[in-house]
């Protein structure tokens, strides 16, 4: 794995994307340029259609991400996403790193850990990678990206090896696989929501080639104290505003607290090129307030609560 060690500014006419499966060959290209660097070429083994293979399918074995200058790719960033037991969750597992010798020194490794930044921030994981322990300019780049570098040492299991120990030993009878077990949840499981969210968000950039999802959101603070006293979160994707709870404490209504928070949010859609914005909300809590700012209803359940409905409405915020 090789990184820059200083990150000067960007050029303008860099920007960073998700690899397809159409990229396999230019990242081959890259991973055994990385190879020959370091010494390792006659390790190199795999083919380009294993690669695009990797990369392809609704949950990719292999990721990447690649840094284009005016219409060249100039560097790339590969890694996986496993399970990680103790956070029982996604963790993001770097493999190679590595920028053409002509774009070293100008910003491209740390553009290309500051869109695997977002795409973990999104998705709730961490990431993980090995650093040769002699490499000092390589910590040095890392640290500067606020990672915690460790002592850890680094087992690997040559195949040659591994080979020679399963020869050597008796075979262990394994039984096979079941059908999977049907479990009611009656409790939050957040480390399966978030893994089940973060592959249908995969797929949903698999099948759409769109990786805008971002979190939007203002707050109310209360002069003097710094107290929160309302808010509105929600999210942009896909060219749609999605508002999803909104709060304002009970003395601070009907002083049109509401109404700075939504236009504020939606101004901010707006800036992101959003052309929509979808809320739902209760029968018994904010449809009116949505009605006077433009939000027409396009659904509504009925609650088991006799006259009361889950509602749907949008906005067009071109």
């Amino acid at each position: 794995m090789r990184a820059e060690t200083s990150a000067p500014r960007r050029s303008g006419t860099m920007h960073v994307r998700r690899a397809d499966p159409a990229h396999a060959e230019v990242i081959g290209r890259l991973i055994r340029s990385l190879a020959a660097y370091e010494g390792h070429a006659a390790e190199v083994r795999f083919s380009d259609s294993q690669l695009r293979r990797a990369l392809s399918g609704g949950v990719p074995r292999l990721h990447a991400l690649l840094a284009e200058c005016r219409g060249e790719i100039i560097g790339m960033l590969t890694y996986t996403v496993d399970f990680a037991i103790w956070v029982g969750g996604d963790v993001v597992r770097v493999d190679d790193v590595f920028v053409s010798e002509s774009a070293r020194r100008k910003g491209v490794g740390t553009a290309l850990f500051d869109g695997l930044a977002r795409i973990c921030a999104a998705a709730g994981m961490t990431a993980r990678w090995e650093i040769e322990s002699a490499n000092a300019s390589a910590q040095a780049f890392y640290r500067s990206l606020g990672v915690d570098i460790g002592p850890k040492i680094i087992a690997r299991w040559s195949e040659h090896a591994i080979r020679e120990r399963a020869a050597s030993q008796p075979l262990v009878g394994l039984k096979p696989c079941s059908d999977p077990v049907l479990t009611l949840l009656s409790v939050a499981d957040e480390p399966g929501r978030s893994h089940a969210a973060a592959a249908l968000y995969q797929h949903n950039v698999d099948r759409t080639g769109i990786d805008d999802r971002a979190p939007v959101g203002a707050k109310l603070v209360e002069p003097g104290t710094g107290r929160m006293v309302g808010g509105l979160w929600g999210r942009t994707e896909l060219g749609l505003l999605f508002l999803e709870m909104m709060f304002i404490e009970a003395n601070y209504r009907g002083k049109s607290c509401g109404g700075r928070l939504l236009m504020a949010v939606e101004n901010e859609a707006r800036a992101r090129g959003c052309l929509r914005s979808v809320v739902e909300t209760s029968s018994f809590q904010a449809p009116i307030f949505y009605q006077r700012f433009g939000y027409q209803e396009f659904g509504r359940v009925p609650f088991g609560a006799p006259g009361h409905a889950r509602i749907f409405m949008s906005k067009d915020l071109t």
